[in-house]
Formats: structure tokens, C-alpha cells, sequence
């Protein structure tokens, strides 16, 4: 039995050096300005850049359904669900309200998440 462990670990240290110099040579790559591939470790994670507050105004509200659209300063329209709404309830929500939001990616496209309003009157 002691054999078949150390057998096992040798094999997932070998992995583990593997992936080490793996790690290592596209870190050193970034560092001198190389574009590669994410990260097999880092697949699945939100890039920070999407995390950032956007400007927008409510464009269509689905009040049964529990949705509605923002369109984003820059042109962009977002999809964004009640649950997302942080300092007002869904109801009160009117279209050509102003908002700010952080731009997320949802299973179908962008989403509006953490959608706050900035003006009350629409």
C-alpha cells in the first residue's frame, strides 16, 4: 500500500512542477508585455476591469417578470434582474431613471449588477 501512495505522489508532484513551470513561464511572459492565454487555474474567474461603475439610464422595465434593461453611456444596453437592484426596490424603479451599475457577464450577455439609482425622478 505504501508503494501505491508514493507511486501517486511522485506522479502529482511531477504534475505539480509541470504546471509550476507552466505558471512561471507565463507569469515572466506578462512581465515583459506577451499576450497569452488565461491561466488554466484562473479559468472561469471575472476579470476586475468588469467590476468597474458605470453611468446609464433604465430603458424597459418587466415589472411581472422582474426585469429590465439599461442602456450604459457608452451605447451598450444591459440586462439587469430585480435582484440586482441595491438602494431602491424594483417597483419604484421607472424607466429614464439614471443609474450607475457594474457591468458583469450573465449566461446570456452582459448584466447590470449591483444597479443603484442615482435620480429619483424618471
Amino acid at each position: 500500500m505504501l508503494n501505491n501512495i508514493s507511486r501517486a505522489l511522485v506522479v502529482s508532484y511531477s504534475e505539480f512542477r509541470e504546471r509550476r513551470e507552466r505558471r512561471l513561464r507565463v507569469a515572466g511572459d506578462a512581465a515583459y508585455g506577451v499576450e497569452r492565454p488565461r491561466p488554466w487555474w484562473l479559468e472561469g474567474t471575472e476579470e476586475t476591469a468588469m467590476a468597474a461603475a458605470m453611468n446609464g439610464t433604465i430603458k424597459r422595465l418587466v415589472s411581472d417578470k422582474g426585469f429590465g434593461f439599461i442602456v450604459a453611456d457608452d451605447g451598450n444596453e444591459y440586462f439587469f434582474h430585480n435582484s440586482a437592484c441595491t438602494n431602491a426596490r424594483f417597483d419604484d424603479l421607472r424607466e429614464g431613471q439614471a443609474v450607475t451599475f457594474e457591468r458583469g457577464q450573465g449566461p446570456k450577455g452582459p448584466r447590470g449588477e449591483n444597479v443603484k439609482v442615482v435620480s429619483r425622478n424618471g
